[in-house]
């Protein structure tokens, strides 16, 4: 009887496997079946006559061949008709359609309306598409009979495709598994966010756009906004593919720029989406869906287009989100019903104020300030050069520079030839010098400027660090969302104890925290160097007390203002999640190695709160502190000695390492020299670059032994105890 049942179980199997490989084969019959479908792509075109010849190139280039080229010129003045008959006449695939300036949305679907093949591709006219975009999209379709396949791309600028960065086209935190199909049913309170509004990020079966009537908007801009929901909302399948299949650029001239006047055709797309998705049977399935669609693109509406305040198109917008976000769809929204949870805080703010008071806050000047000493003045243009690329201008950029030092940089003759670089960019208006009456040392960043200012927004930034082009942006969409408070890029978290009736140590803060903080803290202390903004009257008023600046903190500004924001009864936010320290300049006489390195953050923060206790009549410092939360440190005593330990081993390494530094400028400088030598030059550079190639070698292997202690098991430990200190852990 066992026997039988084996034989009975091993054929079961055998039948088991055969239908597997048969549904498998047939699965890649059917996809291949549709290797032979004709793919539409549809190329919008207007004054592109710089990037025209590489777009279409990049389409013609496809692996996959059954394609046909559709270029809608929208009434273009420059070449770009030119340049299409001459890609034309050279290519039958190309097909050129020329309309009256309409848009892109109505160039768009001129093509649709043209267009004889399977299935339709969009993207413009200045992008550029990887060769295997369309087979790689179409074997997807093939196999998971989609009605739109979405991937992802890389974004880049102007003509640089070395500054790529990696743009996702679908909801990656609700699309785990690309191999996923999935419709509404699957996701009903994401669904029209699902694909992001672009139109470059899907490949869609064309009769499935006919059918269901799904078309751009006649608007010259946020005319993919209604398309691409609709697509999502109406989809019975949506396949993904994992991969960027398309080059995107980003800052080119010429372009329909976001300017104010376009803003009130968000509010169209908005609602001409809601309208649409209320026709549909299952609207109410998906109604916390259109709840974030709304608030998502009312949101980044604002924050795209809202560039002058002063026009009469942004108030009319901002008075209808803001009364929007106070109707019976929008009202008592909470945070974790968005997708996006980084806009809640917007959301809020654009809710509470009215238009003339968001006025005022938004029209604020911003004005980025640093400070720096002779011997790094030659190492000052990498951070004015990444002020410069913001994203957001600055309306004043300034250094700030003791008088006295000015006769010190034209005495020493060696200054004064590496400072070459900063004159440059005076003289291109990129920064100015602001002269101090006295030397404050890391104080000048602020103090001076401050009361030069009062009503500015001040961002304080170091002489040597690298920030990210979106650093105002970021730091402005913080402020606008906690205007009452101080926003900046990295921040620590302050450990206090009621039982010890203290404030720990610097080194028993959560260090370097890494998740965006939503909520503002008196427990948030911002590194003022980093990027930290600072709003009018966020400071008490003995911030500008010199004496005591330079008694009791003369070495750690950040300390200081952190302390003077508590006297005022300032909170901080962190703006941002992601933030690392890039070093531009030697750190062996950086202030680091005093404050962390010899505990002086310790003894500073020591003596400020003191200084505050008898002028407030209390511990206010440690009363603010403990309002959000006592931090218990007794669950992280038994690991408490190793993490010291591994502390000091990383700043005795970041010393090693700033020495190393040290020591490669030091040689960079005199092979600059040893090229300018006539004699003798060809050997002493060798021998220069050789040490410089060891000293390189050194460095690589302080970084990995730096590296190795943060990343060690007790190390990890350690941090994640620290992250949960408020949970009060017995």
């Amino acid at each position: 009887m066992a026997l039988f049942l084996l034989i009975i179980k091993a054929q079961c199997d055998n039948i088991s496997i055969s239908v597997a490989v048969w549904c498998s084969k047939i699965q890649r019959q059917k996809g291949l079946m549709h290797m032979n479908d004709l793919v539409s792509i549809i190329i919008p075109v207007y004054n592109a006559e710089k990037y025209l010849s590489a777009c279409v190139q990049s389409a013609l280039s496809q692996t996959y061949k059954n394609i046909e080229i559709i270029c809608v010129d929208d009434g273009s003045t420059d070449s770009s008709p030119e340049i299409l008959n001459k890609l034309a006449s050279d290519n039958p695939s190309i097909k050129i359609i020329t309309q009256k300036n309409a848009g892109g949305g109505a160039a768009r679907n001129k093509g649709l309306d043209n267009a004889s093949g399977k299935y339709v591709y969009f993207f413009d006219s200045d992008d550029i598409a990887a060769s295997d975009l369309i087979e790689k999209a179409l074997a997807r379709a093939g196999e998971s009979d989609a009605d739109l396949v979405a991937f992802h791309g890389y974004t880049f600028v102007n003509d640089d495709v070395s500054t790529k960065k990696f743009k996702s086209g679908y909801n990656k935190n609700i699309i785990a598994n690309s191999e996923s199909v999935v419709s509404y049913k699957d996701c009903p309170g994401t669904i029209l966010s699902l694909v992001n509004v672009v139109p470059w990020n899907k490949l869609i079966r064309r009769d499935f756009l006919i059918q269901n009537n799904i078309r751009f908007l006649n608007l010259t801009t946020a005319d993919d906004v209604t398309f691409s929901a609709l697509c999502n909302a109406y989809a019975e399948k949506i396949a993904f593919v994992d991969n960027a299949l398309l080059y995107y650029r980003v800052g080119r001239s010429g372009t329909v720029s976001t300017n104010s006047a376009n803003i009130l055709n968000v509010r169209s797309a908005v609602e001409s989406t809601e309208k649409r998705v209320a026709e549909l049977p299952y609207a109410n399935e998906i109604i916390s869906s259109v709840r974030n669609f709304v608030v998502q693109n009312l949101c980044f509406g604002f924050l795209s287009y809202s560039v002058d305040f002063t026009l009469p198109q942004v108030k009319e917008f901002y008075e209808y989100i803001h009364s929007r976000f106070g109707d019976s769809l929008l009202a008592g929204l909470e945070a974790d019903e968005l997708t996006d949870k980084r806009l809640f805080p917007l959301y809020q703010s654009i809710k509470k104020h009215t238009y003339d008071e968001m006025f005022k806050i938004k029209s604020r000047k911003i004005t980025v300030s640093f400070t720096t000493y002779p011997e790094r003045i030659p190492y000052v243009f990498s951070v004015i050069d990444d002020i410069a690329a913001q994203t957001v201008p600055a309306d004043d950029v300034v250094l700030n520079l003791a008088e006295c030092q000015l006769i010190f940089t034209i005495k020493k003759q060696k200054n004064y030839e590496k400072a070459q670089n900063l004159r440059e960019r005076i003289d291109k208006g990129l920064v100015r010098i602001n002269w101090c009456p006295e030397d404050l040392r890391s104080h000048k960043k602020y103090y001076y400027i401050m009361q030069q200012k009062p009503e500015d927004l001040i961002i304080t930034v170091d002489d040597d660090l690298r920030y990210p082009p979106d650093m105002i942006k970021t730091l402005l969409y913080s402020y606008i969302c906690h205007p009452d408070c101080v926003s900046g890029m990295r921040c620590h978290v302050v450990v206090a104890s009621r039982e010890k009736g203290s404030v720990l140590g610097y080194n028993h803060w959560i260090m370097q925290y890494t998740e965006k903080l939503l909520t503002p803290s008196y427990q948030i202390f911002l590194t003022s160097g980093a990027g930290t903004l600072y709003p009018p009257h966020s400071l008490d008023e003995r911030v500008f007390d010199k004496e005591k600046i330079l008694s009791l903190c003369p070495n750690a500004d950040d300390v200081w203002l952190n302390l003077m924001q508590l006297a005022d009864k300032t909170k901080s936010v962190c703006a941002c999640d992601k933030f690392y320290l890039h070093y531009s300049a030697p750190q062996s006489n950086s202030l680091f190695s005093v404050n962390v390195g010899e505990n002086q953050n310790d003894v500073q923060y020591a003596a400020v709160r003191d200084y505050l206790k008898s002028e407030l009549g209390g511990d206010i410092v440690l009363e603010r502190l403990l309002s959000g939360g006592e931090v218990d440190m007794s669950t992280v005593e038994n690991l408490a000695d190793y993490a010291e330990y591994l502390r000091k081993r990383e700043v005795q390494t970041n010393n090693k390492l700033n020495k190393v530094y040290k020591e490669k400028s030091e040689l960079n400088s005199r092979l600059h020299q040893t090229y300018k030598e006539k004699s003798e030059r060809g050997e002493t550079i060798k021998r220069l670059e050789s040490e410089k190639s060891k000293i390189n070698s050194e460095k690589q292997l302080l970084v990995a032994e730096l590296k190795a202690i943060k990343s060690s098991r007790v190390y990890r430990i350690w941090m994640k105890l620290r992250k949960i200190f408020g949970k009060n852990k017995k």
